[in-house]
């Protein structure tokens, strides 16, 4: 995409857009990845969540997540991703 024929304002939308795609991405990853299909760690998704956010923003900084390692059923987990 050609963010820089777009103006700041349009491109905070499609980047929010694309993170808000990539966190559905990553639940689906999550589930068809684990042997239990049923649920997800919310530590795991926080964590690939900051990743995408450093790798989308090409940043350098290191995030320390600290949350509890919780699984969660796919109804709970689902919208984490709206």
């Amino acid at each position: 995409m050609q963010s820089s024929k777009m103006s700041r304002e349009h491109a905070e939308i499609m980047r929010s857009l694309q993170l808000r795609i990539k966190s559905i991405a990553v639940i689906h990853e999550m589930l068809l990845s684990s042997p239990d299909s049923s649920s997800i760690s919310f530590a795991s998704h926080v964590s690939g969540l900051t990743g995408y956010l450093r790798d989308m923003y090409q940043s350098a900084a290191e995030f320390e997540v600290d949350v509890p390692d919780v699984e969660f059923n796919i109804e709970t987990a689902a919208p984490w991703a709206s």
